[in-house]
């Protein structure tokens, strides 16, 4: 483990890509990535195993051989309410987990015994009985500790009691510190393995725990309930289903497994976000991040961390263009810096573009050509002739190949790779497939026009033209293609900064926030100054957009509309929430720039006319982009009618 003089101010800067993530941190002025796996950044895959799950490089090996437990790109599918199906391997032996229950988490989930299996082993050291029966005396958690205790009482019979073993714990001055936490640390260190789970809630002893050397997990409820709950739907078939939050939670708590692992115990974290994301992207971001075990969380949009890695430096006066290309969303940004302020001038970007559709445009060749060939039909599974698992082994082997072709020819003018597929079922034939570096910028010119017309877009909201822009900074690691960076020096007829790593780019600047926010020490004094990234209103009468909070409004922001009813004795109202991409005119909710991310159902209304009742909402909109909704209704003489219950669903509909 790296020393770290004052962990009480440690914090961490994540960027959470697409296709790739890193962690970096400031410690004595400097930034520091984080290594994960000997590397400054982790493959953003999951591959769910049986009863364990495994990431980054090592997920993407195991998943060759089967595709359907790998989850990549799953950053692409917060926000949305459909969740993906996987289908786990099934193991030869299922792990028998043990788990120690902290008293804490018997008083937020009375009933949590009813959740193991017969594959699980419990184990409650007796201090944690003792903390209930005591919990018993204080009216707000006397209910649950009672109901805490019968339930202990009810399974018995499969629950192991210990005692505490505190002279595990090798350290002296924990050793002689006999009070709760320190004997259930003992009693996890008594079974100290890959296979021992601790669930608490307590920040304290997850923080003393990074003061051990340990095997043992320790998960907070939440965690441990995501957890069950995948495990649980597991069908007879080996499927479940997983929303893209819950990937980021589980992804995000493995990065800060590694994280505590190297630097010691981190809870504050500065997670970065791409600029097109909406209100509802950012809730599950926040979210999933504290589902992981982060305390406290401060959301950035990407092209600002950027212009913060390369600002801190420049510290001038400059109007900043980020070009920021990751793996899965392209965003522009300008900014303008004025000393230690930086301001969001306008936005604009692709959200389906980034470096993943330049491997599919020579996975796409690649596949034309198996069929020129007569090799293979890699296009439609019933045609290739193979079973489903043959197919989808295919179409891994096949992507990553083209990945580290697209790479590689970063470095290279010519790459080959050769590939083992499946050309009839059961029969795996060599087939090797060469691409230069002018094929494939041929292949991906059209994917370079798509970022032109949004740097275009960009530049006219600003009302600014491309001499106007002082800095350009290129992020995110499809910036590293040589051909974007060509086009980008053409463009804007200079050369962009490029003394910095686009791939760390973003991690650096939100390194350097979450020490300016949470390092007492910090001498840095930079603002940021945010601005709404698109309209935001409801749907009235006609299915029309309202604007309540129009785009580049500056944050924080609160604004109120009044509204009525639409017909006499209503006794039910929904309200549909709406953004609308900024720069667009549409006024019809069916427009494809405008995109519904909640409603409000309102239910029990008194029998009025419809001009006897006004609804007021407001929205308030702070400056990490969390949306709040307030609906009030009042009658002719301004009295809130408080019959009326109000539902409101921000998270998906």
């Amino acid at each position: 483990m790296d020393n770290y003089d004052d962990t009480e101010n440690l914090a961490v800067g994540i960027d959470l890509g697409t296709s790739n993530s890193t962690v970096a941190y400031f410690q004595n002025g400097e930034c520091h990535f984080l290594k994960i796996h000997g590397k400054n950044f982790l493959s953003s895959v999951i591959y769910f195993a049986e009863t364990k799950w495994i990431y980054g490089e090592n997920a993407l090996n195991f998943g060759s051989a089967y595709p359907d437990a790998l989850f990549k790109n799953f950053k692409l599918c917060i926000g949305e309410k459909s969740p993906q199906i996987f289908k786990v391997k099934p193991a030869a032996a299922k792990t028998k987990y043990k788990y120690i229950i902290d008293a804490n988490i018997f008083i937020e989930s009375p009933f949590i015994l009813e959740k193991f299996g017969e594959d699980a082993e419990i184990i409650i050291p007796k201090i944690v009985i003792e903390e209930l029966e005591y919990k018993k005396i204080f009216p707000e958690t006397a209910d649950e500790a009672e109901l805490a205790l019968q339930s202990i009482e009810e399974y018995k019979n499969i629950i192991s009691f210990e005692d505490s073993h505190l002279e595990l714990l090798k350290n002296s001055c924990l050793k002689n510190n006999a009070n709760a936490l320190y004997q259930i640390l003992s009693v996890a260190l008594r079974h100290d393995a890959a296979d021992t789970v601790l669930i608490s809630n307590d920040k304290i002893l997850a923080k003393k725990s990074a003061d051990l050397t340990h095997k043992f997990k320790i998960q907070n409820y939440a965690m441990f309930n995501l957890y069950h709950r995948i495990i649980q739907n597991i069908s007879h078939k080996g499927e479940f289903q997983i929303t893209g939050k819950d990937a980021a939670a589980i992804f995000l708590q493995h990065l800060r497994e590694e994280i505590c692992k190297k630097i010691g115990y981190v809870s504050k974290a500065v997670i970065t976000v791409p600029q097109e994301f909406s209100p509802i992207q950012y809730n599950e971001i926040k979210d999933a991040g504290f589902t992981a075990g982060f305390t406290e969380i401060e959301l950035q949009t990407e092209p600002i961390a950027a212009a913060v890695a390369y600002g801190m430096e420049l510290m001038e006066d400059a109007i900043i263009l980020v070009y920021d290309f990751g793996g899965g969303t392209f965003d522009v940004s300008i900014l303008k810096i004025s000393g230690n302020n930086f301001t969001r001038v306008s936005s604009g970007g692709d959200s389906k573009l980034g470096g993943e559709n330049f491997t599919q445009a020579i996975i796409e060749d690649f596949k034309e050509k198996l069929m020129d060939a007569e090799i293979l039909d890699m296009f439609d599974e019933e045609n290739s002739g193979l079973s489903h698992e043959e197919f989808a082994q295919n179409n891994f082997k096949i992507w990553k190949a083209c990945e580290n072709i697209k790479c590689n020819l970063s470095e290279t003018q010519n790459e080959s790779e050769t590939i083992p597929l499946y050309v009839r079922p059961g029969q795996i034939e060599e087939v090797e497939y060469n691409l230069s570096r002018a094929e494939f910028e041929n292949l991906t010119a059209e994917l370079i026009v798509k970022s032109r017309k949004a740097l275009d877009l960009t530049l006219q909201r600003a009302n600014l033209k491309r001499g106007d822009i002082d800095v350009v900074i290129m992020a995110g690691g499809t910036s590293l293609i040589p051909c974007i960076g060509n086009f980008v020096r053409q463009y804007f007829g200079k050369q962009p900064y490029s003394d910095k790593n686009p791939a760390t780019l973003i991690a650096e600047g939100a390194a350097f926030l979450a020490d300016l926010k949470w390092n007492d020490n910090s001498t840095s004094n930079i603002e940021i100054f945010n601005k709404t990234m698109t309209d935001l209103g409801v749907a009235v009468k006609g299915h029309i957009f309202n604007v309540i909070i129009p785009a580049n409004s500056e944050l924080p922001i609160a604004k109120e509309r009044v509204y009525f009813l639409q017909r006499d004795e209503q006794t039910e109202l929904l309200i549909e929430i709406f953004t609308r991409d900024e720069g667009s005119n549409a006024t019809r909710i069916f427009d494809s720039s405008i995109k519904c991310i909640g409603q409000v159902q309102i239910s029990n209304l008194p029998p009025l006319k419809k001009d006897e009742v006004s609804i007021w909402v407001n929205f308030s909109l702070s400056p990490e982009y969390e949306l709040e909704v307030e609906i009030n209704l009042k009658d002719n003489q301004g009295l809130e009618i408080e019959q009326a219950q109000a539902v409101i669903n921000l998270l998906g509909i």
